[in-house]
């Protein structure tokens, strides 16, 4: 089986190739270009510095059908809910131990979603407020609950502080809230934190 790994994390890498089996073929995702021949599974990790996962997953899906699944270091069912409609196949919270079975059971066609993010889904209706947020906007509210500071995020992205301000402006404007601790209420409400 050939899988084609987006995961920008040396240390996370490493430990997904540990428990994957040898015979297998890996290759890296760099930026959008798949490589030739074609994997048969192409597992994003939802943690990144430059290009969102989230934004390339969309890109993926325009160019190609290969499955993908994606996967989150943190557990919080949003993730899940914002890969599915970026485009991602199926997605798991970083189960590494057993990410061979979940790479099969897609390769199977089977749907892998943990039960946490099928509730999310499932529930939260078009007209909730987070999901009128951009994938960027849901990067930066997650950095935010990590307790990273603009300049940390800023950093991260690679964007100028004045961005990431921006985006902090626009994604509590449309999440209808006034200030910092009504930013911390939400994200400890929404599973953020």
């Amino acid at each position: 089986m050939h899988i084609c790994i987006y995961e920008p994390h040396p240390l996370l890498k490493e430990q997904l190739l540990s428990v994957l089996p040898e015979d297998w073929i890996f290759s890296n995702l760099i930026n959008s270009e798949v490589p030739s021949p074609p994997p048969d599974i192409l597992l994003i990790g939802l943690s990144s510095r430059s290009l969102t996962p989230l934004e390339l997953i969309k890109k993926l899906k325009k160019t190609t059908t290969i499955p993908i699944l994606a996967y989150a270091i943190r557990s919080n069912p949003l993730y899940g809910k914002y890969a599915l409609l970026a485009g991602a196949d199926s997605f798991v919270n970083k189960d590494i131990a057993a990410m061979a079975t979940h790479i099969h059971n897609l390769q199977q066609g089977e749907l892998i979603l943990p039960q946490e993010v099928i509730k999310t889904y499932t529930q939260s209706s078009p007209s909730s407020l987070y999901a009128n947020l951009s994938a960027r906007e849901i990067e930066i509210l997650s950095f935010l609950a990590a307790g990273l500071r603009n300049a940390d995020i800023a950093e991260k992205l690679e964007l100028s502080q004045k961005t990431v301000s921006t985006y902090k402006s626009r994604l509590m404007k449309k999440l209808e809230l006034n200030d910092q601790e009504a930013l911390k209420a939400f994200m400890e409400n929404h599973a953020f934190l």
